[in-house]
This record gives structure tokens, C-alpha cells and sequence, in this order.
């Protein structure tokens, strides 16, 4: 509807002043008709509750009336959207009728769903969220005025129960007379307090251990309004890992005492075993028939094989222990090597085999470390070879690398020309009580242990173990380990 049909002649200085409003602004007669509109003014269809709301403001029987309403044009063109309208009487301007705005409010109500859908979204998640989440109002006592399902279950507290609650309604005198104290001290100084492993009271599970943490939070001008407390049960945990303790040590204990018992046993096999087999060398040395020199060979023999079982289980006893200590002594390269070469040559000659030794140029012949342990390896690989070895050669070779100053990281391998090992075979080997194959040990002889002797003690000497090898070709066991080196000066 045009201004000049309903009000030809207004007074020009309240049409600039409702011009210059930036809402729709009518005003309306005692009968509700419209009497006079300003420009930014468009046609609504007023009705239903709108259209009563204004009534009672006419009747005088409201103060005033506002709503808020969405308009969906048949033609867009004409706009559309979210609107609030505010009528007021104006029977105290002398002047029977109303006074209507309409404003546009869409922007504020898309921003309200978004808030609204935020808030939700926030809620939902504390509601889910599976540790307990509370708010505490610094205002009002610290009363609570959140309680999650979590701090339900946690707590065996409905919300009801909890709302609007101080802790001294909620905890026992005691715990309540701390917990406020904190609170208080947390607000007065800021920051955030952590209590990793707290006693809580519930009312269905009794004393609980909890890990809490709480956060002030502060309005725009910086006054502390809330406080967020946010508690994990940790009970369960607590409890596992008590029991993983108490496994451990338990585990620990029985390791020690086995190693004990082993070592023990061990110690008290191996001296009747040194007298047997000091004894038969003895008796070897005096006019013996054929027959009796044969038999008192066997039982050398048979001594020295289970003396060597023996020391693998010693030895093995004490590594499991922690018990093995190595040595830091300077030893040469060369002497190490020919020991071993002496103890493995009449093995590998009476089988027709050729020792070989390979030493690189670069390494060093002065060494600090524990020549006996690091012998051992080298015997035990070589043994091996040698006896899984009918023709051919052994070849053990000494490389180095990651040379500094003080140290070297030496590579020995010891290469023969047997009857290698299978993928499978492999996977198995360096395993405690593991053997590569049973019918081979039955053939053969020995435990298996002592590989894994050995690849714990080059890892004791900073390296490692492994080995190369395929089935029928042969086999290369290799370890390294990290030597000092020596005084002396390195080979040129």
C-alpha cells in the first residue's frame, strides 16, 4: 500500500524521523487499521498469533507485544526472512493506536542456530565423552551446575543428586575442607592443578583412584566464572599395573632362583667331571691294553663333551641373571686367532677340512675388550662349522668399520662349506632351547645353546649376530662387536 493513500498529509518532521529508522515502523489506528508507514515499510500478511498480539495492544489490555516470525514471499524478489515485530501503545502520545517496527533478524538467528548447534554439538560430546567432566560456579559457592553421565557412573551420583550441589553436600568433611581450599587457591592464582593418583569417594564402589585436573574459566573480562574439573578413574589401571609389578618381580624372582639353582648344580657337577676327566688322562698315560686305552678314551671324551654342556649352562645361567660381567683387558688380535686355530686344528684335520684366517689390513692388532668371551663365539661358530662340515673349507675373517679414536666395530665370520640350513631352519636359531633341527642334533651332538651364549654376548659387547646360508651350499655365522683399541700402535 503507497504512504499518500493512507496518510496524504503527514507532518513532515515525524515522516523524516521514521524514515530514518533503519526498521519498518506503521502506526495504527484504535481500529488496528494502518494509518501511516515510513519508506523502508513492505507489506506483511499480519494474522494469528501476530494479529492477536496486536489486538490485546489495542484493547489495552498488554503493555506490548513482540514475536519473532519467518516470511517466505511468493516472490522472492519482495524478500523474505526472519523478522521481529514490536507493537507498543500510544495512548500516552494523546493518540489513540499502536506503534508497530518490524525488524530483520535473519543474520542474528542464523547465528543463534549456529550457536544453538555449537552448544548442542559441546553437549553431546561432554555427555559422551567417557571420563567425568564437572562445572563448578565460582559465583555461587562452587555449586555444581554440570554433571556428565561419566561423572554418574563414575561416582555412583545421579545429576539430580548433584546439581546445585557444594562438595561438602557431595564429600566427607575432610576431603571437602581440601578440595575447596584448592578450588579457592586455583581461582586466586590461575593456572591449572594435576593430581595424578587421587582417593575419591563413591557411594557404590567405595574409595576409587582418580587423576583430576582443574582449569579456571574467565568471562571476557577476565573474572574467574567457572571452574572445569575433569576426573579419570584410573582404579583398574592402578590395579593392573600393581599386578604387573608384582608379576614382574615374581617373574624376576623365579628367574633368579632358577639361574641359582642352575649355577649351583652346574658347580657341583663340574668338580666330580674335572676329576673324572683329570683322572682318565692320567690313567691314559700308564700301560694300558688296546681295549682299556679305547674304553678310558671314550670316557674322556664323554667327560670333556658334558663338561662342555655344563659350562654352556653356566654361562647361560648367568646371562639370564645379569650376572656376566665382561672384562676390559688388552689383548693382540693374532694370539686370539691362533688359540682358536690350535683347538679347532686337530678337529678339522682329521676331517680333512682347511682352516683359513682372513684379517683385513685396517684392523687394529692392540684391542681392549674381553678376548676370552669374545673367543668363545669365535670357537662356538667355528666348532659348528667343523662339525656340520664333511669336505671343504672354514674360512673365519675379521673386518672393521666405525672407527673412531678410542674404538673399532669389528665383523668376524666364519664361513664353511656344509650342509647349510633351510629358511625355516634359521627362523630358529638364537633362540633359547631352540634348536635348527632335532635330527641334525641327534647326528651331530650339542644343546643349541650355545648360539644364543653367543648372541647374548655380543650384544653385551655393543653388536650383533646373524647369519647367511643356503641349503646344501653351505653357511656364514657372523657377529661384530665394539672393541677398544689398544696402546699399541694399528697395523699399517
Amino acid at each position: 500500500m503507497d504512504r499518500a493513500h493512507i496518510d496524504p498529509s503527514p507532518n513532515p518532521l515525524l515522516t523524516a524521523v521514521m524514515d530514518a529508522l533503519p526498521a519498518q515502523v506503521a502506526v495504527l489506528d484504535a481500529s488496528g487499521q494502518i494509518t501511516m508507514v515510513n519508506q523502508e515499510w513492505k507489506h506483511f500478511p499480519i494474522e494469528g498469533d501476530a494479529a492477536a498480539g496486536i489486538r490485546q495492544v489495542l484493547d489495552g489490555k498488554a503493555p506490548g507485544f513482540r514475536c519473532e516470525f519467518q516470511h517466505s514471499p511468493a516472490d522472492p524478489a519482495t524478500g523474505g526472512g526472519w523478522f521481529e515485530m514490536n507493537v507498543s501503545p500510544l495512548d500516552k502520545l494523546a493518540r489513540a493506536g499502536a506503534l508497530l517496527t518490524i525488524s530483520e533478524i535473519t543474520e542474528r538467528k542464523r547465528e543463534q542456530e549456529v550457536q544453538l548447534r555449537d552448544r548442542q554439538l559441546l553437549h553431546d560430546i561432554v555427555e559422551n565423552i567417557p571420563i567425568s567432566v564437572q562445572l563448578k560456579s565460582v559465583q555461587d559457592d562452587y555449586r555444581v551446575v554440570m554433571w556428565n553421565k561419566a561423572s554418574e557412573r563414575m561416582y555412583g551420583l545421579p545429576r539430580s543428586q548433584a546439581i546445585g550441589r557444594t562438595v561438602h553436600d557431595l564429600w566427607p568433611r575432610a576431603m571437602a575442607d581440601t578440595m575447596q581450599a584448592a578450588d579457592a587457591e586455583l581461582v586466586k592464582n590461575g593456572g591449572q592443578q594435576d593430581f595424578a593418583d587421587r582417593p575419591s569417594q563413591t557411594r557404590h564402589r567405595g574409595e576409587i583412584r582418580v587423576h583430576v585436573r582443574k582449569v579456571p574459566l574467565y568471562d571476557a573480562a577476565g573474572r574467574a566464572t567457572h571452574l572445569l574439573v575433569i576426573a579419570d578413574d584410573v582404579t583398574e589401571s592402578k590395579r593392573d599395573e600393581e599386578g604387573a609389578h608384582r608379576a614382574k618381580d615374581l617373574a624376576e624372582e623365579a628367574t633368579r632362583m632358577k639361574s641359582d639353582f642352575l649355577a649351583n648344580m652346574s658347580h657341583e657337577i663340574r668338580t666330580p667331571m674335572n676329576a673324572i676327566i683329570g683322572l682318565s688322562n692320567l690313567v691314559l698315560k700308564t700301560e694300558l691294553t688296546p681295549r682299556q686305552r679305547d674304553y678310558i678314551s671314550k670316557v674322556q671324551t664323554s667327560g670333556q663333551h658334558l663338561l662342555g654342556v655344563i659350562n654352556d649352562i653356566l654361562d647361560f645361567s648367568k646371562v639370564e641373571a645379569g650376572k656376566l660381567d665382561l672384562e676390559a683387558t688388552d689383548f693382540e688380535l693374532e694370539k686370539l686367532l691362533d688359540t682358536t686355530g690350535s683347538l679347532l686344528s686337530e678337529k678339522s684335520h682329521a676331517k680333512g677340512l682347511e682352516l683359513v684366517f682372513d684379517v683385513a689390513p685396517d684392523v687394529p692388532p692392540h684391542l681392549v675388550g674381553d678376548s676370552l668371551r669374545l673367543g668363545q663365539i669365535l670357537i662356538n661358530y667355528a666348532n659348528n662349522a667343523v662339525k656340520f662340515t664333511d669336505k671343504g673349507e672354514i674360512v673365519v675373517s675379521v673386518r672393521a668399520s666405525e672407527r673412531t679414536d678410542k674404538d673399532v666395530l669389528l665383523h668376524f665370520r666364519v664361513r664353511d662349506t656344509g650342509i647349510g640350513l633351510t629358511p625355516a631352519q634359521i627362523e630358529r636359531l638364537f633362540q633359547s632351547f631352540s634348536q635348527a633341527d632335532t635330527s641334525t642334533t641327534r647326528r651331530f651332538g650339542g644343546t643349541g645353546l650355545g648360539l644364543v651364549i653367543s648372541k647374548q654376548l655380543a650384544q653385551l659387547m655393543g653388536g650383533e649376530v646373524g647369519v647367511e646360508s643356503e641349503y646344501g651350499k653351505g653357511s656364514t655365522f657372523w657377529f661384530s662387536a665394539r672393541l677398544g683399541i689398544g696402546t699399541a700402535r694399528s697395523r699399517e
